[in-house]
This record gives structure tokens, sequence and C-alpha cells, in this order.
């Protein structure tokens, strides 16, 4: 009968470590682990050089990082949470407003997102370690940084890259433990989908893979109360989802119809903002409260919505293209010499989740940060086709050798090629505001001095990106400018120590109020202008 080892397995085979045999038998079991440790190694060097994971400074990134950021703050401060979404959790705010304390917002936002996208290099590589081999985890862990937009989320500063990390742990882990049934794994496989579901309710999508991989694993371990261990194991991590939403307060989540109505309702909007004529046509008349289902998928909305899905931020979350991803994704079901659990293992982590993917497609639209959640698995498919296909077709002599020459093939082309879609700029890069955010938040650093007061009046969520810092008297403008706060103002600053600034759009003119405001500095905006006033001092 054949067995399958846990790598590190041969240290015991050659006898104690401190024997020759024995560290000969470490060395051989290391080198053969070697080319998924460098894959994860080298992934995590990509992703400080590519993405600057870890580079505390420079443009604030992620789509409405401010409301995330705000709700931190007033989830943390106890001020109210009605500003925040109806369908998120209130896990990743509460960590980021208690790191954000001590560290800054924005610092405590990056520092997940960093830790985050590191994790997803690791999850990568381990399993496609598990679920192929080492030549096949090395290559989708180095593949992770070489999606533009995954290297860019290592600067998101919103829930997103967390819960991607957790994702892809979940398959990770779950894998490991179909393949070695422990205790401590399924804790670990049900601890990163309770986390996954703790931060957001879609990281329940991958309830079906994970507890597929566990099933896998506990028909393969021996004796009911074993079973019931592992099975206990489980819930106990999986524990931490409901818990985490009852323990840390916040919004009333809506229940899941109300969630589907809602996002449905964003959808369609979000189609008639693309200006696509074939799809608005399409997708014209669509009813906004409707779950999903076949009669829905089976229109010409949901077929066009496909289309313009593959043909647009879908085909540039692949590492290896479109074509190749699609194409290969049947060969992750040849069981590599493993036999049905093999088939069963490559079904349930890599091939059951992208048709999720897929699928998904048909009923929303599939912006950057949606496939982000599935960046294991897109990073798996390839290099998992390949291992599986040529240890299932070649004869066993022959296929590690080949294998090995494929991955290194496969590995120069994602460094020093790509595909096409991998040279376009993410909707981040090209949009402006995010360099006005940058000079504005540099302009405000160099200009005001320690006890300066400031108010801002200009709309760019300049005093959610300085928190916990609090540059006038309560209450923080956080959301919107307060415009009858704003006049008054302009017209006589609230006392406080040192000098009294104002910041607004160049839509106004504070001097209207007070002719002694000074502009000390203008950065120019794509649709409006940052200025930066200083009040004059009376002369004594």
């Amino acid at each position: 009968m054949t067995t399958h080892q846990h790598p590190g397995s041969a240290y015991r085979e050659g006898g104690s470590l401190a024997s020759p045999r024995g560290r000969l038998a470490g060395v051989l079991a290391l080198a053969r682990e070697a080319p998924w440790l460098a894959g994860v190694a080298a992934g995590w060097f990509f992703l400080w050089l590519r993405g600057r994971a870890f580079v505390f400074g420079g443009p604030l990134l992620g789509f409405g990082w401010w409301d995330y950021l705000m709700v931190a703050w007033r989830l943390t401060h106890g001020v109210g949470d009605q500003q925040y979404s109806t369908w998120r959790n209130p896990l990743w705010p509460v960590l980021v407003g208690n790191l954000g304390e001590h560290l800054g917002y924005v610092v405590a936002a990056l520092l997940l997102s960093s830790v985050a996208t590191g994790l997803l290099v690791l999850a990568a590589g381990l399993a496609g370690r598990v679920l192929g081999s080492p030549w096949a985890g090395g290559l989708a862990a180095l593949s992770i940084p070489f999606v533009r937009t995954t290297a860019e989320a290592s600067r998101w500063l919103t829930l997103y890259p967390p819960l991607a990390a957790t994702s892809g742990l979940v398959v990770a882990f779950g894998a490991c433990f179909a393949r070695w049934p422990r205790w401590w794994l399924a804790l670990a496989t049900g601890l990163a989908l309770g986390l996954s579901w703790g931060l957001d309710w879609r990281g329940l999508f991958m309830a079906l893979p994970g507890g597929l991989l566990f099933i896998i694993g506990l028909i393969r371990s021996r004796g009911g109360p074993r079973r019931i261990l592992l099975l206990l194991s489980l819930v106990l991590g999986l524990s931490t989802g409901p818990a985490s939403i009852k323990l840390l307060g916040g919004p009333a989540i809506l229940t899941a119809g109300p969630q589907v109505y809602e996002q449905r309702q964003v959808v369609l909007r979000w189609i008639h903002t693309t200006h696509d004529p074939e799809l608005n046509l399409a997708c014209a008349g669509e009813p906004e409260r409707e779950m999903p289902n076949l009669a829905a998928l089976a229109r010409p909305c949901a077929r066009t919505l496909f289309s313009y899905n593959l043909g647009h931020d879908f085909r540039r979350e692949l590492p290896f293209g479109l074509a190749p991803t699609l194409w290969l994704l049947p060969l992750v079901l040849l069981p590599g010499r493993r036999g049905w659990r093999g088939l069963a293992t490559g079904g349930a982590a890599v091939l059951l989740p992208s048709l999720m993917l897929l699928g998904m497609g048909l009923w929303v639209l599939l912006p950057d940060r949606y496939v982000l959640q599935f960046a294991v698995i897109t990073a798996l498919v390839v290099p998992l086709a390949i291992s599986r296909g040529l240890r299932t077709l070649l004869p066993r002599s022959l296929a590690p050798w080949l294998e090995a020459l494929a991955m290194l093939g496969a590995a120069w082309w994602l460094v020093q090629v790509g595909p096409r879609e991998r040279g376009r700029p993410t909707k981040m890069e090209l949009n402006p505001d995010i360099q006005k955010m940058e000079q504005v938040l540099t302009t405000v650093r160099t200009e005001l001095a320690t006890e300066d007061r400031l108010l801002d009046c200009s709309a760019t969520h300049l005093e959610v990106a300085l928190l916990p810092q609090s540059l006038h008297a309560p209450p923080l403008v956080l959301k919107e400018p307060d415009q009858e706060r704003c006049r008054a103002w302009a017209a006589q600053p609230e006392p406080g120590p040192g000098s009294a600034w104002l910041a607004t759009d160049a839509r106004w003119d504070p001097r209207e109020q007070n002719e002694r405001w000074a502009l000390a500095a203008r950065v120019n905006g794509a649709e409006n202008d940052f200025l930066l006033w200083h009040l004059v001092p009376v002369e004594p």
C-alpha cells in the first residue's frame, strides 16, 4: 500500500539527526523542499520590490479607503457605526482601530495588508507543494506578486487583502489536512475559515472547498474517536467567525437575502457606469430584487456580463494569462499518481473555487478587489496542471526532471515576459486623486508645526488619513465637511495653541470671511485643487 509522508519525514527514516545517516537524510529532505521554499522567499522579495510591501509612506490605496478607516475609528471610540456597510463584519475595523491608536490608522492598515499579501505567497506555495510538488509550489508562490493588483494590494487600506489571505489559507491548510489528517491541521483550517467569516461574509465562499478537503482527510483517518477529535478541532477554529461578530459588536448585519438584494442593486448601478452600450442594453430592465437562479443566469444580461468580465479586470488578475489558465484548468483533475485522492483534492481545492469565481462573473462585475480573494486559486491552476499532467502521463523516472525544466521555464517567462495584460496600469495607478492625496499629506506635514490647528473643508479625507491625530477640537471631520462650521472657522478659528490653518478646494475663498487668510500651498487635482490657508497673526 502506498504511504503518504509528511515533508520532513525523511529526517526520521535515517535515524537520529545526530548520526551521519540522519544528517544526510535531513539534507536530502531539505533539498527536495528547496524549490517551493525558494519560491516563497522570491515571492516575498518581489512583493516588496513590485508592491512596496512593508514600506510605510507613499500613496494611499484601496477602493474607498477613507470609509474603512473612518469606521475603524468610530467603532474603536464608540461614537456610532451607522455609516458602515450593513453586510460587513467588525473584525477588520476593530483590529485596525486598536493598532491604529498606537501606530496610526494608515500604518496599521498598511501593516495588515502587507502581512496578508505575504501570507498569500506562503499559502500559494504550501498549497502547490501539497497538491502537486515542490516545483509547483515554488512557481505558484512566485506568481503572486507578478499580478499587478495583487502586488499593489500590499498597500490597500481595506479588508480585501486580509480576506484574500485567510481564504487562501483555508485551501492551503485544507489540502494539508486532506493529505495528513492531524488535529492541528483541522484546527488551522477551521481557524482560517473562521477568520475569513469574521472579516466578511464572503469568506464563507471557501466553506465548500475547505469542507470537501476536510472530508477527504476525514476518510483517510482511522477510528471513531479520532474522527470526532478532528471534527471538534475544525469546529473550534471555525467558531472564531461567529464569536468575533457577536463579541466585537458593530452594525446590525443584514441577513443573506437582503444582502444579495442590496449587492445586486449596487451591481446594476455599476453596469450603468461602465458606459458599455452592449452591456447596458442587455441588462436594461433587470430586476433589482432577485436571488441567483438558473433562469436569470440564462438571460442575455448574464452572458454579456460574463463576456465583459473576461475582457476587462478579470483577465488582468491571472498571473499566467486568461487562455493558458482556462485551457489548463481541467488538468488539475489528473491524479498525478495519487489515485482518487489526487482527483478529489484537485477538484475541491482548485477546480471548484475556479468555477465559483467564473460563476460570479455571470452575476456581478468582477473588479480587482473581488478577484483578489481567489488569488491563491488563480496562482495554482497552471503550476498544478503542469505538475499533474507530467506526473500522470510520463514515466516515473522521467517526469520529475521534465517537470523541473518546465517550471523553471515558466518561472523565467513569468519574471521576464508575462502575459500582455500585465503591462496595463491598474485603475489606481491611473487615478490622479491618489497622487494628489500623497502630495496633500506631504504639504500639510511640512507646513504645520506640532501645536498648530487645522480644519479640513476640502473634502479630501485629510483628517481620516491623519488618524488618530486630531488638529482641532472635536468633532473630527471624517465624512463631508460641515459647511456652517467651515464658514465660522474662516471668520474666526476656534481658540487653541499654535497657528490657525484652513484647507479648502478651489471653489471657495476664505478671504471673503476674513482677509487675514494667506494662501500657503496649492496642490493641483484632476477635478479640483487643494488649497492650504494660513491665518496671518494680527500685528501688535
